[in-house]
């Protein structure tokens, strides 16, 4: 009884001597029950939260492991999860049906995935310049700025312009690839123009230097300019051996409406421009997971523009479905060669030196873990197609209220939601007037300032959560517009 009072006086005794206060378990509840609240209402953010079995891997949270270096080289570190690792890139690699030459890692989330993979671009390319749409995530800009891939001004890096979808617009991109292209030719050109004409005058003056009215001043030019040319000469082979290099980032689904880029169309374009060294990169955080994974429309249009990349980066939190951020990326050709570090026994070879460990135990989990009678690729196909029905549903039923509600009579920007082929993302109207409280509450990603907000369909979502979201949105819109339609 005695024990009994100071355990509840002074908190719950844990291992190894520890206690956790009172206060500090409540605090923990309170969270714990803040979460279970919310996540079934999480419908604007691409995380897969239906991954209740990770609870199986419970008795690992109390267990450091970290992945210092790559598992191809191992390390003097044992606490790691190489081995997991390892499976988990096979695994997609196979999955996605990208070719041996592809060498992967897990790292801590899909910006993570994007900086190596353009960090192996620089590493080839350190001259190259990233290209981007104005859709792409921040984390291109990121990329950009770490790695010092962009000038950031209108004319040296100007951001490639988007369609109304989302997708790029392939027309600017050849616009700016052709700017790009000649500038750097005509800096060529004019050191070769600087080149001929020190010559054609260094010419005209040796006839003058030989005669009796030669003089100093005339010697001293043409040893003047045999320098200049010798400069001019190191400046244009080095100009040469630095050829102009895109490196184009190609969103497999952009963050906002989910459009998927045609690679097709950017090799075509890189080739009828002559632009034979070129780098591209496939940003699928959560497209990657539905491209391969669907009918024969979909696989068939992934066969053919997987061929193209020379990087690619996925997320695990997304469709996947892991508890932490986390992310795989792959690269055809491995450029950026890591330090061997004596004391870790292993190669740096990645942005982070030491990697969350539980991550690839708990992507290895996800990727084998069965349901309904299904696992692996078959379990995630499934996923795939329940994403898409679910997203199609909320469609309808959105447009089915708008059109009862009769609110697009009265304000224009209220537009039917939509979604891009290959996406999950459904795009709604989204006024100016309706209220910071239901976006936190619904998690809904928006940018008012261009008329759109949007969901995206996930595993652990049901009809209910978006009965409740369009509930409260058609309530607020008609608060707004003064109208009890």
């Amino acid at each position: 009884m005695k024990s009994e009072v100071i355990e509840s006086m002074q908190g719950k005794p844990l291992k190894d001597g520890f206690v956790l206060p009172l206060q500090i378990m409540s605090q923990i509840k309170n969270y714990n029950a803040y979460i279970d609240e919310h996540t079934p209402l999480m419908l604007g953010y691409p995380f897969n939260l239906d991954i209740s079995y990770l609870s199986e891997i419970s008795h690992l949270a109390d267990k450091f492991i970290a992945n210092l270096g790559g598992y191809a080289s191992g390390g003097t570190y044992s606490l790691n999860a190489f081995g997991f690792e390892q499976k988990v890139v096979d695994s997609f690699r196979e999955f996605f049906g990208l070719s041996a030459d592809f060498v992967g890692q897990v790292v801590e989330g899909g910006t993570f995935g994007n900086i190596n993979s353009m960090l192996n671009a620089r590493t080839k390319y350190p001259w190259g310049k990233m290209f981007y749409s104005d859709q792409t995530h921040y984390s291109g800009d990121k990329c950009a700025d770490i790695l010092g891939l962009a000038n950031h001004n209108a004319v040296d890096f100007p951001l490639i312009k988007s369609q109304k979808s989302g997708e790029m617009d392939y027309g600017h991109l050849k616009d700016v690839l052709v700017q790009q292209k000649t500038k750097y030719e005509e800096e060529l050109q004019a050191i070769k123009i600087n080149i001929e004409q020190l010559d054609v005058l260094t010419k005209a003056l040796l006839p003058i230097s030989k005669t009796t009215n030669g003089t100093n001043v005339i010697q001293d030019q043409i040893v003047f300019n045999n320098n200049r040319k010798r400069e001019l000469q190191a400046e244009l082979a080095d100009k040469e051996s630095k050829p102009f290099v895109p490196i184009i980032i190609v969103n497999l689904g952009t963050t906002m409406t989910g459009a998927v880029e045609d690679s097709r169309k950017i090799i075509h374009l890189l080739a009828e421009l002559e632009i034979e060294d070129f780098h591209l990169h496939g940003d699928g955080a959560l497209g990657m997971m539905l491209l391969p994974f669907n009918d024969g429309e979909h696989i068939s249009y992934w066969d053919e523009v997987k061929v193209h990349f020379d990087s690619l980066a996925v997320s695990t939190s997304k469709q996947i479905g892991t508890a932490v951020p986390g992310g795989l990326f792959y690269v055809n050709t491995v450029t950026h060669k890591g330090k061997v570090i004596p004391y870790i026994g292993s190669e740096d070879n990645c942005i982070g030196g030491s990697r969350i460990g539980i991550l690839p135990v708990m992507t290895w989990l996800a990727l084998n873990i069965e349901k309904d009678g299904l696992s692996g690729k078959a379990r995630y196909e499934k996923m795939a197609a329940d994403c898409y029905k679910l997203a199609d549903w909320s469609i309808a039923e959105f447009n089915r209220r708008l059109e009862l509600s009769g609110l697009s009579s009265k304000d224009e920007r209220l537009v039917k939601a939509w979604r891009n082929p290959f996406s999950t993302t459904v795009v709604y109207p989204w006024h100016t007037g309706l209220s910071s409280e239901l976006r936190k509450t619904y998690s809904i990603a928006a940018e008012p300032e261009k008329n759109r907000a949007h969901t995206i369909a996930m595993p652990h979502q049901e009809e209910g959560a978006y009965h409740k979201f369009f509930d409260r949105y058609f309530e607020e819109l008609k608060a707004l517009l003064g109208t009890h339609a």
